[in-house]
């Protein structure tokens, strides 16, 4: 299993494997040769249960199939695994399944804006998401308020 990382100031690709318990060559096999920069979001090795599914891809499956199967924003499921929406996904292949109480930041996105967007205090969201950089691409963690 994976998990998303964010990375933080003044951290390095060795840090992170450190700190994580893994090494780099595995964190180059899943995420590439990336350069690893404050805020962006790598994959890494599963250390808890963060509500994302890894599902392995089927003969037949397309990435829209996929987003109506999970019943998942086909745009965040793009985007939680670095493809584009045209991109050629082969069997076996591990596609991450972004859960319900995750939101894929655009350009422009303000942390007010989301806010409202999601219609989630702003307080809540911040004390959910350790820090929030508002990048494009950065994941934000929230919890849907039960509306019963």
């Amino acid at each position: 299993m994976y998990q998303i990382y964010q990375i933080m100031p003044g951290e390095t690709i060795e840090t992170i494997a450190q700190k994580l318990g893994t090494t780099v060559e595995e964190l180059r096999r899943i995420n590439g040769n990336v350069m690893v920069m404050p805020g962006m979001n790598i994959i890494v090795p599963d250390m808890g249960n963060n509500g994302v599914i890894v599902y392995n891809v089927e003969r037949g499956d397309n990435l829209y199939a996929i987003a109506r199967r999970f019943n998942v924003n086909f745009d965040n499921l793009v985007r939680l695994n670095g493809l584009n929406p045209d991109d050629y996904i082969y069997p076996g292949q591990e596609i991450l399944i972004p859960n319900d109480d995750m939101y894929i930041t655009s350009e422009g996105d303000t942390i007010q804006g989301i806010a409202s967007k999601l219609n989630i205090d702003l307080n809540k969201l911040l004390t959910l998401n350790e820090e929030v950089y508002v990048s494009p691409d950065q994941i934000i963690v929230y919890k849907k308020e039960n509306t019963n």
